[in-house]
């Protein structure tokens, strides 16, 4: 058994309930789920790093994996399809007040969403700081929700990442796909937490510095938009370095201690 499926038990017995982990966003966020689902059962579903995964076509959806997959992780791990940030009426404030009202609600929510809305000012032909500032009021109208759900579960950020300008087609250069406008809408956020904590540290939703950094020096994404292999895994790692803290007093995880400074370590 590996060090990650032995933490999926530890916690299981440490709360007498399964580990529910939740990823919400679009399908770099899909990425995440699968690299925690790889780093505990070293089966690979992510076809977007792996032009050949381990892959059952008669039972894969085009968001999850054979259920028994999820079963032999030892956690419950789902993603839901939420490329859009809304106004606080939308499908991804329905999910995240339909989540607040779980009884089990999950340990972690891992959260973002930004490249469908720049590729949308784009083909319309708008500017991106204008759809940008949108997205950032999007996010303030979101954030209550997300403290509200912050009081029980972990919520994580992940901001949207670096992006191989050097492999873009033009067809993606036409969408916005370019790493000035990733960091403009990731600016946003920040914007918005820091206005309300004073600091991106104080804030009860963490924003992810350390996912945009792993992807900006691994950068090896095999179309230039979304994760690479290696930049997947490394993010998995983080994302259980997170969830195993509380079972993981030695150095069995490496646990950093800060959690939303830049850098290349941690979450």
């Amino acid at each position: 058994m590996n060090e990650a499926k032995s933490c999926m038990n530890a916690l299981a017995d440490q709360t007498e309930k399964i580990p529910f982990f939740l990823f919400v966003g679009d399908s770099r966020i899909q990425q995440m789920r699968d690299g925690l689902i790889f780093a505990l059962t070293g089966q690979d579903y992510d076809v977007y790093a792996n032009r050949q995964p381990v892959l059952n076509s008669t039972t894969y959806s085009n968001f999850g994996a054979d259920e028994n997959i999820y079963k032999a992780t030892g956690a419950q791990i789902k993603f839901e399809w939420q490329p859009h940030l809304d106004s606080g009426l939308g499908p991804m404030s329905t999910l995240l007040k339909n989540i607040s009202k779980l009884q089990y609600k999950p340990d972690l929510l891992v959260i973002g969403a930004g490249v469908w809305s720049i590729k949308e000012c784009e083909l319309a032909k708008n500017i991106q700081e204008t759809c940008a500032a949108i997205y950032r009021e999007q996010f303030r109208s979101m954030l209550p929700r997300l403290e509200e759900l912050a009081t029980t579960t972990d919520i994580v950020w992940a901001p949207q990442n670096a992006i191989r300008e050097n492999l873009m087609t033009t067809r993606n250069i036409d969408r916005g796909f370019t790493n000035k406008n990733m960091q403009l809408y990731n600016d946003m956020v920040r914007q918005v937490l820091i206005s309300m904590y004073g600091k991106l540290q104080g804030s009860p939703v963490i924003f992810w510095e350390s996912a945009w950094e792993v992807s900006v020096r691994l950068g090896d994404g095999i179309d230039g938009v979304h994760l690479g292999h290696d930049t997947k895994l490394h993010l998995a790692q983080m994302i259980l370095d997170w969830i195993c803290r509380p079972v993981s007093l030695e150095s069995e995880f490496a646990i950093s201690e800060s959690l939303n400074t830049p850098g290349y370590c941690c979450l």
